[in-house]
């Protein structure tokens, strides 16, 4: 079992291929520690990218593509359906 996720806000840069990745990753059942070992990065820039505090650099954004089917140019796109971070579902 992964790490419990606390955090219950979006950053500004949250966009619509977050959600899309979240959507993927909590599909799949994975976690911000699977993410990272399958991507080759720190789980902290997987957590800042996945909460909307940092964007993928063009080499990261590609990767998370290629696994996630999510739109590598669309980062800055803002999300077209409300997201709720899972920690903010359980209160």
């Amino acid at each position: 079992m992964g790490k419990k996720l606390t955090r219950d806000t979006l950053g500004d840069r949250f966009s619509e291929v977050a959600r899309l990745m979240w959507a993927q990753v909590e599909a799949m059942g994975r976690t911000q520690a699977d993410v990272a070992r399958l991507l080759g990065v720190h789980q902290s820039r997987v957590h800042r990218v996945m909460y909307g505090l940092a964007v993928p650099s063009p080499t990261l954004a590609t990767q998370i593509q290629d696994e996630y089917g999510v739109p590598a140019d669309a980062w800055g796109r803002p999300p077209v359906e409300p997201f709720a971070p899972p920690a903010s579902r359980a209160h």
